[in-house]
């Protein structure tokens, strides 16, 4: 069935989206300049209380990796900036001695969540001549190519607005877990317009191996072009007042965010929202195979009851916003 307007996409049987003939054929013509090491990435990470959840290694890894980006040089095309959502278990400190002035580390004066703690770095982003914002989280650990491989997709085609990529199950040192698994090749959609991470669980068999369009990109790790930031900014000014009754926080530094995420999620499927906002102001996102990473998960069907409450209600709520 058609789901988005002109038949840019389609959806198929079994719910995957698929790119139509046309435009598959267009990409895989399309040849991929090498000028990304031209290109400036900003990289965007937020914190709250990572150093207790997820421990140093992770964090020392996640940084670390894109340290080692081919064709990417720190200070020079790559800047990394993280944001701790006041954070009282000492991730601030942890990351200033650990990687000294490499790295910018702001401190915020209040748990603003996920989607606006993303805000602040696009206004950032915007702010400065940088090409790309990668959102990434701090359980995150790109491989060395993965960068330079997502850069020459997205810039294949001036419709991509964003670009994933795959993404694998990791243990506690950021290693991948063996048998290889997917955490998400992909974002994708089904007839009952429910969002799903594509092969979230499934062993790593040779499947999802094809660039090609998918309905959008996990938070985990999108990179996203300026002009589609630009283009899917949400009106500050039209803020449902109602929001503020739950998280007054929001209130606070509002000229400081640039409203890429929609605030009132606070946390969890804000990147659903924006898959179907990027969609419907006709940006592709496109799953890129070959930049890959490996992302520790913490929220998952099978550990549920183990998490805190107010995660759970984050996850479950969110469908409905």
């Amino acid at each position: 069935m058609k789901y988005i307007q002109q038949g840019r996409m389609l959806l198929g049987e079994k719910g995957r989206i698929l790119m139509d003939h046309e435009q598959k054929s267009n990409q895989e013509e399309s040849p991929l300049n090498d000028t990304n090491n031209r290109k400036k990435v900003f990289v965007h990470i937020v914190l709250y209380n990572s150093l207790k959840q997820h421990g140093a290694n992770i964090l020392r890894q996640t940084i670390s990796a894109l340290f080692k980006q081919n064709n990417f040089r720190v200070g020079d095309n790559l800047f990394i900036r993280i944001r701790d959502n006041a954070s009282n278990d000492g991730s601030v400190q942890f990351l200033k001695n650990e990687f000294t002035d490499k790295i910018d580390v702001i401190s915020l004066d209040n748990n603003y969540g996920f989607a606006a703690g993303q805000n602040f770095g696009v206004y950032d982003f915007l702010s400065s001549d940088c090409d790309y914002f990668l959102i990434l989280n701090p359980d995150v650990r790109l491989e060395q190519d993965a960068l330079t491989n997502m850069v020459k997709v997205i810039e294949s085609r001036d419709s991509i607005g964003m670009v994933c990529p795959k993404l694998l199950r990791a243990n506690e040192n950021l290693d991948p877990i063996i048998p290889l698994s997917f955490d998400a090749s992909g974002m994708i959609l089904t007839k009952t317009l429910r969002h799903f991470d594509r092969g979230s669980g499934e062993e790593e068999l040779g499947q999802y191996n094809s660039t090609e369009e998918v309905f959008g990109g996990s938070g985990a790790c999108l990179l996203v072009k300026k002009s589609c930031v630009r283009d899917l900014l949400l009106n500050s000014n039209e803020v449902d007042e109602g929001m503020y009754k739950i998280y007054p926080q929001l209130k606070f530094e509002r000229d400081k965010r640039s409203q890429l995420f929609d605030e009132a999620f606070f946390a969890y499927r804000e990147d659903a929202d924006l898959a179907w906002r990027s969609q419907l102001y006709g940006w592709s996102c496109v799953y890129v195979p070959n930049a890959r990473a490996y992302h520790r998960r913490v929220v998952l069907p099978t550990n549920r009851r183990s998490l805190p409450v107010e995660l759970n209600r984050y996850s479950v709520r969110n469908r409905f916003l």
